[in-house]
């Protein structure tokens, strides 16, 4: 049995993505009627409560480039279209989703460009509100969204390099320096103790015993104003 609910298409939501249309990134009480007006529109019965973690993201100062949207700001020109207007949405998911929008993927500031960014900001919108692509299962939309998810790369690549570096101490190769290492330390009082009776013998065997001593011992030696009207029905 199904337990998300069917969304608009991938494809549809590509295109609506790449339709954003630029301008300043709306701060202060203008994000804050963009905010209001979309969580109404789809989770009509949204109380002042529910709405209370909005006010922790919300931008009073300028930034830097106003040119440039970030998360937030495209959830909500993406959740502003049509397509999502029929579907069951519960305010506190959405009020949820919007106020972690900056911290789900490895940047703030998604390149419109930039297909997998693309893909990964739809998915985890879709996700976050109980939704998979039209014509997808459960499955196939969980398991599409981990492929794309550029945190959960990062979590496998630094869990890979924790388990490498448990791991080292342990690896063959770990114990053969170790050993070396071991081995150095020894070698001069070693060598001391039997220096006469190995004189001895190479007098008899030749110069080659001792290259191969030597040889030996080196070796364990080394080592937007748009927005706005988007959001109405």
């Amino acid at each position: 049995m199904s337990h998300l609910q069917s969304g608009p298409s991938m494809l549809h939501l590509h295109q609506r993505l790449l339709a954003y249309p630029g301008g300043p990134v709306p701060i202060g009480q203008e994000l804050i009627a963009l905010l209001h007006d979309l969580i109404a529109r789809l989770a009509p019965a949204v109380t002042a409560p529910t709405l209370l973690p909005i006010y922790d993201l919300l931008q009073w100062e300028e930034p830097e480039d106003r040119e440039r949207p970030d998360t937030l700001l495209l959830m909500i020109w993406l959740l502003a279209d049509d397509a999502f207007c029929g579907l069951t949405l519960y305010s506190d998911e959405v009020v949820a989703l919007l106020a972690s929008s900056n911290a789900l993927m490895d940047t703030a500031h998604p390149k419109l460009n930039d297909e997998d960014q693309r893909e990964e900001l739809i998915r985890l919108t879709l996700s976050g509100l109980r939704l998979k692509p039209q014509n997808e299962t459960d499955q196939q939309a969980q398991d599409r969204l981990l492929m794309v998810s550029s945190s959960e790369r990062a979590r496998v690549v630094a869990a890979s390099r924790a388990a490498e570096e448990r791991a080292g101490g342990r690896s063959p190769a770990g114990r053969s320096r170790r050993d070396g290492d071991q081995g150095a330390e020894r070698d001069p009082d070693e060598g001391a103790e039997r220096e006469p009776d190995q004189g001895a013998g190479r007098e008899q065997n030749g110069a080659g015993g001792h290259s191969a001593e030597a040889a030996l011992t080196r070796g364990c030696g080394r080592d937007r104003p748009t927005l706005a009207v988007a959001v109405m029905c």
